[in-house]
């Protein structure tokens, strides 16, 4: 404990931060889960529909 204790002291307040975090994480292992989800988790966006390559063309129509 005397080691991190003068560890924490040493560093700047990022880096207090970033310990103090790593801590919590140790301390409270059961509200943080490190696993991986279940299941993949939709984050945004909609489904993208199939267009053919005529539709997406830019090509002018030359009979127009």
């Amino acid at each position: 404990m005397e080691a991190i204790s003068k560890q924490f002291e040493e560093l700047d307040v990022c880096g207090k931060m970033t310990l103090k975090s790593k801590f919590w994480e140790i301390a409270y292992s059961d509200l943080n889960s490190m696993c991986t989800p279940p299941e993949k988790v939709k984050t945004k966006g909609a489904q993208k529909k199939h267009m053919t390559k005529h539709q997406r063309s830019t090509k002018r129509d030359p009979s127009y």
